[in-house]
């Protein structure tokens, strides 16, 4: 969570890279760094660096993280409302994880198409893909994934007028995450809980 301190790690340690000859790991430092933007809602340079690693991933022909940069753009468009964009994105890195034989970023991947589905209101198709991810977070002990995925069922629930499901959903994700030292998902959790309160 020492994101200033990342971002200054992963600036020294690009230069080395640079200095050295060394793409892939200055591709990675793109790719980590582009992740802290996005979670800090910095779109726009979150954007900039995974666009850098997805090309840089690609040239190296690194299938698993030029995927994973190109769920990062597509997470970028998708707050930036291109959704179509987004969609056609998360598609194509679902599918080159599938290529890759990796079982846990499809679902992830759903998962963010679920947010997106519930911000344009599309509850049927945010549901279905929630329910879809849930279960493999829950197994595989992602309980941050698990849980945002619960509280995101809570509000398409709550949404639909049944508060009881809603409250169900929010109390189980609040404890999952507060026995889990996750304050934010906790904090979200919360806010959830006040809404169906």
């Amino acid at each position: 969570g020492e994101y200033t301190r990342a971002i200054e790690v992963y600036a020294t340690t690009r230069v080395l890279c640079a200095r050295v000859g060394d793409p892939y790991h200055q591709a990675l430092c793109d790719l980590d760094q582009a992740e802290i933007y996005l979670e800090l809602n910095l779109v726009e340079e979150g954007s900039e660096l995974a666009g850098m690693a997805y090309d840089a991933f690609r040239n190296l022909e690194m299938g698993y993280e030029a995927a994973k940069a190109l769920a990062f753009l597509a997470m970028a468009v998708s707050k930036e409302r291109r959704t179509e964009q987004a969609l056609r994105w998360f598609d194509q890195s679902r599918q080159l994880f599938v290529e890759q034989g990796n079982a846990f970023w499809p679902q992830l991947i759903d998962l963010y198409k679920a947010i997106l589905f519930h911000d344009l209101g599309e509850h049927e198709e945010a549901r279905r893909l929630a329910e879809r991810s849930l279960p493999l977070f829950e197994g595989a002990g992602q309980i941050g994934k698990a849980a945002l995925c619960g509280l995101l069922l809570a509000r398409i629930a709550l949404e639909d007028g049944a508060v009881s499901r809603a409250r169900a959903r929010c109390v189980g994700s609040r404890r999952a995450v507060e026995g889990a030292d996750l304050p934010a998902r906790a904090c979200q959790a919360r806010l959830v809980m006040g809404q169906v309160a």
